[in-house]
């Protein structure tokens, strides 16, 4: 491919350039992406098969120049029965359901039963008929199709905010975490239909606590506009933006009436919430470790407000169990979902994403000014957590007078501790 060429001498100039110019993330973005728009600015249903064009060229030179001419063949041979004609890269926050669609759409697959062969081999079809955007078991057979990294396609799931909490990424135990939390049916913004170069739906649509389009200001539509049908997340024949039932364009629905201020700041706050979730971070490795510090963090603002376990817990709806787990990080067995953190956070007036930025911001221990002062010896250096009493308050041992106490004792316990 010329353009290729011509940008590999370019690259070749600088030492610099062709290490960013090796990796195919940069390459995409800032070579072929730019590419294939300058070339066809006015006919973006083009880029795609100019960005795969370049791609193999890509793929020639740097296989060729690590491996050798036999690997560049024995590709060929794997890539012409593997991998599908086109191939583009998933949209920003477009979901894992949306992208199987989009590519079955572009290569004439016809069922879902096809799709699952090519994509999925190693899972029986049924589960991916199923497929709800939680990480599938192996992104092998869809990185070979699709030829795009692992990492890409972990972005299409909600794997990034299962990891953040500690949870483990397989599908089922993603499914129980996110109960409650996510729409079983596409929830879709028309006027952002009408705006999209590349027609896809968007993974936050998926929560349910993101009522509205923060873009358009109206609600989103739960349903098709046209003939009021649920829109299943990944259905046959494939047709992105279209009703399967009455086959109509989803994005000539009338709009939602429009929300509410309240409404609208309510959305931008879960909506910015989600979108840091879904988004890697290197932290992530370390996720059941952040996770018990964000408990403690949760904590210690409750505590500040005056509150006790058992009041959060009435007041937000969920057992003294489940916020007992959530302070702990220990959600073995006591059913904290995505949807209780949400709730704990709301109700101390507080953003998931802060709560998690000032954990990773703090050392990894907790301070000793985050432990409240023993009421008798008035020092907090040697305070440690004792468990919680039948009230579900937090219990503090002073380890330097061996008192016990609570942030808000009776009048009976402050008695009995001066006494």
């Amino acid at each position: 491919m010329l353009v290729f060429q011509k940008a590999l001498r370019l690259a070749q100039r600088d030492r610099e350039s062709l290490e960013y110019f090796s990796m195919i993330d940069f390459a995409v973005d800032r070579y072929a992406g730019v590419t294939a728009s300058g070339l066809y600015p006015n006919h973006p249903w083009l880029w795609d098969r100019v960005i795969n064009g370049y791609m193999l060229a890509w793929r020639r030179h740097f296989l060729e120049a690590q491996e050798g001419k036999n690997a560049w063949k024995e590709f060929l041979m794997r890539y012409y029965f593997d991998v599908l004609p086109l191939h583009p890269r998933p949209e920003y926050l477009e979901s894992l359901t949306s992208y199987l669609m989009r590519l079955a759409e572009l290569n004439g697959i016809s069922s879902v039963d096809g799709l699952s062969a090519l994509c999925f081999s190693h899972q029986d079809r049924r589960i991916t008929r199923e497929i709800a955007d939680y990480p599938p078991v192996s992104f092998h057979d869809l990185m070979k199709a699709g030829t795009w990294s692992e990492e890409i396609l972990r972005q299409t799931t909600f794997l990034h905010l299962a990891s953040k909490f500690g949870r483990s990424t397989l599908p089922q135990p993603v499914s129980r975490f996110l109960s409650g939390f996510i729409g079983q049916y596409l929830r879709y913004c028309p006027a952002c239909f009408a705006e999209q170069q590349v027609r896809h739906y968007l993974l936050s649509w998926r929560c349910l606590m993101v009522t509205c389009c923060l873009r358009h200001k109206c609600r989103l539509l739960e349903a098709c506009g046209h003939c009021g049908e649920l829109i299943p997340l990944l259905i046959s024949p494939f047709a992105l933006g279209r009703c399967p039932r009455c086959r109509r364009d989803l994005k000539l629905c009338a709009a939602a009436s429009g929300a509410s201020e309240t409404e609208l700041e309510a959305a931008t706050h879960v909506h910015d919430d989600i979108v840091f979730l879904l988004t890697p971070q290197l932290w992530e490795i370390d996720g059941l470790s952040v996770i018990k510090r964000v408990g403690r963090r949760l904590t210690h603002l409750r505590q500040m407000r005056g509150l006790t376990a058992v009041e959060v817990a009435g007041q937000i709806g969920v057992t003294i169990t489940v916020v007992q787990g959530i302070e702990r990080g220990d959600f073995q067995g006591r059913g904290a979902t995505l949807l209780c953190y949400f709730k704990y956070a709301h109700f101390l007036c507080l953003d998931l994403k802060e709560v998690f930025s000032d954990v990773i911001n703090a050392p990894n221990h907790v301070s000793a000014t985050s432990l409240p002062p023993c009421p008798a010896c008035q020092q907090n250096n040697r305070i440690i957590r004792g468990g919680y009493n039948r009230s579900g308050t937090q219990r503090y041992e002073c380890q330097h007078c061996r008192r016990s106490f609570t942030v808000l004792p009776k009048a009976r316990e402050v008695k009995r501790l001066f006494s």
